[in-house]
């Protein structure tokens, strides 16, 4: 068997990650909410996870109106190590200068551009490039600025086909 090897930013995972559960989930949001500052912020999660759709990650996100970029790199970083390191999960951690995505069949006509922060610029798994950032700014050591279009054209085309999603939800939360 090949060895695996997946790189996101700063993070180096040498061992293939679990699909999330519940129980994990409430572990890692626990030990996040103790990571210093993210009190600050406003912490949502929405996609195929809360969706109750089999998934392999969580997106989460943290917002404020907030230039501490030091804060928000250690934030990020320590979240996703955490999931990887402490429960072999993927936590898909960023910033985003807003969290209301409303994502249903009638709101997909407004789109909106939002600014965000990444960990990443590339994303490497087992040799491959997985995901690239072309026109994202380098603003710390592991800290990237872009901006991308909510909703996306991949969960339009998904609603378009019938798959309905719930609004995102704040955490902490303890309950579907």
């Amino acid at each position: 068997m090949d060895k695996f090897y997946y790189k996101k930013g700063p993070i180096e995972v040498t061992r293939p990650w679990q699909r999330p559960t519940w129980d994990k989930f409430l572990q890692w949001q626990k030990d996040f909410f103790k990571i210093d500052g993210v009190e600050k912020y406003k912490v949502g999660m929405w996609g195929n996870f809360w969706n109750n759709i089999p998934t392999w990650d969580i997106d989460i996100a943290i917002s404020e109106n907030s230039t501490n970029y030091k804060e928000i790199e250690n934030i990020l970083i320590t979240g996703t190590n955490i999931g990887f390191k402490k429960y072999n999960i993927l936590i898909d951690l960023r910033w985003l200068s807003n969290l209301e995505m409303d994502v249903t069949k009638d709101k997909l006509i407004q789109q909106k551009k939002i600014k965000r922060l990444l960990i990443w610029k590339e994303i490497w798994k087992n040799g491959k490039r997985i995901g690239y950032v072309p026109n994202a700014i380098q603003i710390r050591k592991n800290l990237w600025q872009s901006y991308i279009l909510i909703p996306g054209q991949k969960h339009i085309n998904r609603i378009m086909s019938g798959q309905e999603y719930k609004k995102p939800v704040l955490l902490p939360i303890y309950e579907r």
